[in-house]
């Protein structure tokens, strides 16, 4: 059995929600090498068919209904998206746990789970808390295995928390987290080489739907593959502001290594799918090649000055006093009521809530001279914290 062709997949989700315009985007081409990549490569097992079979039908199915959307409402794509935060930095150096501690603050919203995945109709303020969409969603994660306990602990997911937009992007079935479930070398190489532009203008898009019926003063986003796709994001967002935050790339490689492994044992029953020592070189190169892009955006006229630097270290130790930090450099209003809430998901969502997430670059087969040889200078250039790494 296999992932059904990328034709067969759409005419589904057609059916489904009995429409067909695609609109502007040309998300056959990207979604037929997907599908080609995942059949060929990937060996997945049933459960991982299954689930390859239904996460695309979804969002294929939403992407439909959204297109609809903006014929019932035009005036949708009349939603400016303000001065939005981004954070496009290192996997594993605490972009996750910063989205959502800003994300606390009633003037920052970032997109959910559920709304990511399912933005179609536009989420509604009055009924926000208790939209159907959501208990859909935490079921489709559960059913796939994203709450198992071991991933969980690398990485909390959930329908109502606040989530990576890179997966947004699943809209257009292009620059994806795909690669991270399902080991589709092919797909990765075709996202590569992709038109990014069109990419993000999806996204925007989906950003305005998600504001159309609820306001956001300002959003807060997310997600470390940004790195590679600045100019195209600074295209759709010409006003963004940036957080860039730093860590050890000792301790992030080999965290990244497990957290490959552990998606792919997910949906894969063959060991090589969960190589840590494969995983740990792919993930080295990719991100030496993603700082390397940071770096020469950064030195583009005026871009620097747009970004805000944090320590991993100096947030794990007083991340209060970095988002105060933040705040100032940005020229934001932290109010009494913002710090409130964010102090108290602080004390609700201590590092290792959901167990210990243990690893090291000894299981990845590297070495501190492999990290020193390809990240020495980027962390002498920021000054980051050489954490432990046995």
């Amino acid at each position: 059995m296999a992932v059904p062709s990328a034709g067969a997949l759409m005419q589904l989700a057609e059916a489904e929600t009995r429409l067909s315009d695609w609109g502007w985007f040309d998300i056959r081409t990207p979604l037929d090498v997907l599908v080609d990549s995942v059949n060929a490569e990937a060996n997945l097992n049933a459960h991982g068919e299954r689930a390859c079979r239904e996460r695309l039908g979804f969002v294929l199915a939403n992407r439909l209904k959204m297109i609809e959307d903006r014929k019932r409402w035009p005036e949708i794509a009349d939603e400016r998206i303000r001065s939005p935060i981004i954070i496009p930095a290192l996997p594993r150096s605490g972009t996750t746990a910063l989205l959502r501690l800003l994300s606390q603050d009633p003037a920052n919203r970032s997109p959910l789970t559920w709304e990511i995945l399912a933005p179609s109709p536009p989420p509604e303020a009055a009924t926000f808390e208790t939209d159907p969409r959501m208990a859909q969603v935490q079921a489709m994660l559960e059913a796939h295995g994203f709450t198992r306990p071991e991933l969980m602990a690398m990485h909390p997911f959930g329908a109502t928390v606040a989530e990576e937009c890179i997966f947004i992007c699943e809209h257009a079935m292009t620059l994806t987290g795909y690669g991270a479930f399902w080991d589709a070398p092919r797909y990765g190489a075709y996202c590569a080489q992709a038109d990014d532009r069109p990419v993000f203008q999806i996204h925007k898009e989906v950003l305005q739907q998600l504001q159309f019926r609820r306001a956001a003063d300002r959003w807060v986003l997310k997600a470390p593959t940004h790195m590679l796709h600045l100019p195209a994001i600074l295209d759709a967002y010409p006003d963004a502001v940036f957080v860039q935050t730093h860590r050890d790339l000792g301790r992030i490689i080999p965290s990244l290594a497990k957290l490959f492994a552990a998606l792919r044992r997910t949906f894969s029953d063959d060991p090589t799918k969960a190589d840590m020592r494969a995983a740990a070189r792919g993930q080295l190169l990719a991100w030496k090649m993603a700082l390397q892009a940071m770096t020469e955006f950064r030195q583009r006229p005026g871009m620097n000055a747009r970004f805000v630097d944090v320590d991993y270290s100096a947030m794990l130790a007083a991340p209060m006093a970095e988002v105060e930090r933040i705040y100032d450099r940005l020229g934001l209003d932290l109010t009494l009521a913002a710090k409130s809430r964010m102090e108290a998901w602080l004390a609700k969502n201590g590092q290792g809530r959901y167990g210990a997430h243990d690893y090291s670059l000894a299981e990845c087969g590297l070495t501190e001279q492999d990290i020193d040889d390809n990240f020495g200078d980027y962390m002498d250039r920021y000054a980051v914290t050489r954490e432990r790494r046995a």
